[in-house]
């Protein structure tokens, strides 16, 4: 029996290849990409079993060394990848010169050693050429549902109060003088009282929005809850009127499905997201999506106000706009329907 390796880059990675290869009747072993050992163990299975396949989940320094070893010893190896990686950490401008060249010199490795290419947007399939590749979106927890977020709202002295909300790492982009999130913080300065804003997260980027909050005098209608995981966040996204996906207008914009779009979803959570990529082609159809224009758009956070003022304004949509999240994360981001692709391409790579 054939053994597919699977590497995972970081800590999400490693939940994605959970839930792909979950049930998987082919004989799967799943190593985390951020630690020495079984980065090892991983490369001694490749190496000494001659009928295995190498599965990595994103790209970076773990996974491209892996890549290319999988190229040498003739094994079939697939690339699972969400982003344009080196433009990406170019436009965020965090990493110097030596770290990009070598960010560069890493995704073109891995893509190089692919034998196929799984992608989670399909712009990004554009990119590719005539590589052999596949659509396998990001997928939300398992445990992903509708919550109550009433207690949450009550907790948080928000009840009564239009609520938006991010869920992620607060990083910052210093080359693009943004952090994630800081739309929502300029968004709430051109709306009045009836809003507030849920912050779900946590990173370094942090501090510069709660200081940006006060220079706008909005920071009492907004709460910055932390990090929260598990069941807690799906309470904190119950308490969401809307949630806030936000991609730039470029090429690293436009191949992202993050799996935050998943998750609010999942959770019935009504989405706006930024007219852009594979959020146009979910949501855009729901009338969900904003005009974002380029790669920093100054002007963006009062149409996002804009737009959140109409849907407060149609209470009665509500319950409406929870039925379609609902619908549309079951059509297109089915677990069973997701796993099949990625099960087949590879079965048929295997079978090659």
């Amino acid at each position: 029996m054939t053994t597919v390796i699977v590497v995972a880059h970081s800590a999400p990675a490693r939940e994605r290849a959970t839930t792909l290869f979950a049930g998987s009747e082919t004989a799967v072993r799943i190593h985390s990409g951020d630690n020495r050992a079984e980065l090892l163990r991983a490369a001694w299975r490749l190496v000494r079993r001659r009928r295995s396949a190498l599965y990595l989940v994103d790209i970076g320094q773990s996974t491209a060394v892996l890549a290319v070893l999988g190229y040498l010893a003739r094994r079939p190896v697939v690339v699972d990848t969400g982003d344009l990686v080196y433009e990406l950490e170019r436009s965020r401008g965090a990493r110097s010169r030596v770290g990009l060249a070598l960010v560069w010199a890493g995704e073109r490795a891995a893509l190089s050693c692919a034998s196929h290419i799984v992608v989670r947007g399909s712009e990004h399939l554009e990119h590719l050429g005539r590589r052999p590749a596949t659509l396998a979106p990001d997928l939300a927890p398992a445990n992903a549902r509708p919550v109550d977020g009433s207690a949450v709202r009550e907790a948080l002295g928000i009840t009564g109060r239009f609520v938006i909300g991010m869920v992620g790492s607060m990083n910052a982009a210093p080359r693009l003088g943004t952090t994630y999130g800081w739309e929502i913080v300029e968004a709430l300065n051109h709306l009045d009282d009836r809003f507030a804003a849920v912050f779900v997260g946590d990173g370094p980027g942090r501090a510069y929005l709660e200081r940006r909050a006060v220079e706008l005098g909005v920071l009492e209608r907004c709460r910055f809850v932390g990090a929260v995981h598990g069941e807690s966040a799906l309470r904190f996204i119950g308490a969401f009127d809307v949630g806030i996906s936000t991609q730039t207008n470029d090429r690293v914009g436009a191949v992202r499905t993050t799996g935050k779009l998943a998750l609010y979803l999942a959770c019935g959570c009504p989405v706006l997201a930024t007219d852009v990529g594979e959020a146009r082609r979910l949501v855009g159809p729901l009338g969900w999506t904003v005009r974002y224009d380029g790669v920093v758009d100054r002007a963006y956070p009062e149409r996002l106000a804009a737009r959140v003022r109409e849907l407060a304004d149609a209470p009665d949509g509500a319950e409406n706009r929870r039925a379609e999240a609902l619908s549309l994360h079951a059509r297109e981001f089915d677990p069973t329907v997701v796993r099949q692709r990625v099960h087949t391409a590879l079965s048929a790579l295997l079978e090659a």
